[in-house]
């Protein structure tokens, strides 16, 4: 048998192993929401320097 002693170091890596889960979990659906998001902002990012290419050359 085992003593209570060794019953909550059990627990508690059990329960750190579920927070780790937990929060790689968190972060994978916080990482797909954000990624349409982040592909949006390169897109006008890259917009946005073209346009500023474009205006370059029209000044020289």
């Amino acid at each position: 048998m085992q003593t209570p002693a060794q019953n909550a170091d059990v627990c508690i890596t059990i329960n750190n192993s579920a927070k780790q889960i937990i929060d790689k979990g968190w972060s994978y659906i916080i990482c797909s929401a954000m990624l349409p998001i982040v592909k949006q902002l390169k897109k006008c990012s890259v917009r946005l320097t073209q346009n500023l290419n474009n205006i370059a050359h029209r000044i020289n």
